[in-house]
């Protein structure tokens, strides 16, 4: 995947960095790079292909294929907290763009995927572009475009849920059910056999236009850079197919 960013942050916060209760963000970032060893989900397999059908789609149907969302972000980096505001719109399959404000209302940072590149538009001028390619922009990818291959491997958990686990390009991506057809509980993504992010999904509930649960409340943790974040669903919209690219507002 090709990345490129661009910093303008000083338009906005002219000589700033983003602090968090008077540490910087992005030296908490760079000091808390890790990750933890992934492990292939253990149980009995399950064979029969309508369950396993079953799960796919209720994965690739999680979302429509254009969509916006607002939402309140709280991000947690080794206790320390810092609130944002996100708008959110995806294009699956294509790409995204994600604007996040700070708690005054200013922009603080500007994401965007279209064409398999992922660009920073806006970030603050001492934040490492990593973080948020391969953390917040891989975040998104994860949540809201999540997909999984035909010859997915489906196991039963010892809870008895389904976990269905694929792999491609070196990306192994597991998905727990609470019940084949039923929505997503937890998800998994884990990158040259080390956990990269892991997420909880809750409270779903029915938007307009839009016959499956959509979950408003997703905790995430990436392991990779050692941060926590709180997403908490505030509106959410289906988008015409042919609305534009994932630029538009």
């Amino acid at each position: 995947m090709n990345v490129s960013s661009r910093s303008r942050g000083s338009q906005v916060f002219p000589k700033r960095r983003i602090f968090l209760r008077g540490a910087p963000l992005a030296a908490l970032l760079l000091a808390t790079a890790c990750a933890t060893r992934y492990a292939p989900p253990a149980g009995d397999p399950i064979d029969d292909p309508a369950t396993r059908t079953a799960c796919i789609e209720t994965l690739r149907e999680a979302y429509p294929d254009s969509f916006k969302m607002v939402q309140r972000l709280a991000l947690t980096i080794r206790g320390r907290r810092y609130d944002f505001v996100g708008y959110l719109i995806v294009r699956r399959g294509a790409g995204f763009r994600a604007l996040t404000l700070g708690e005054m209302g200013g922009k603080v940072f500007d994401l965007e995927s279209k064409d398999g590149e992922r660009r920073i538009l806006l970030k603050p001028d001492s934040m490492p572009p990593n973080p948020l390619i391969d953390g917040a922009m891989g975040e998104i990818a994860h949540l809201f475009d999540p997909r999984a291959a035909q010859d997915a491997r489906l196991v039963r958990s010892a809870e008895g849920r389904p976990i269905l686990s694929s792999e491609s390009e070196g990306v192994v991506r597991e998905d727990t059910f609470d019940a084949p057809g039923r929505p997503v509980l937890r998800s998994i993504e884990a990158r040259d056999g080390r956990i990269a992010r892991r997420a909880t999904y809750e409270t779903p509930r029915l938007f307009a236009g839009w016959p499956r649960p959509i979950p408003t409340r997703i905790r995430i943790e990436n392991l990779r850079w050692r941060y926590e974040l709180d997403i908490q669903l505030l509106e959410f919209h289906v988008l015409p197919d042919d609305a534009g690219g994932p630029e538009s507002r």
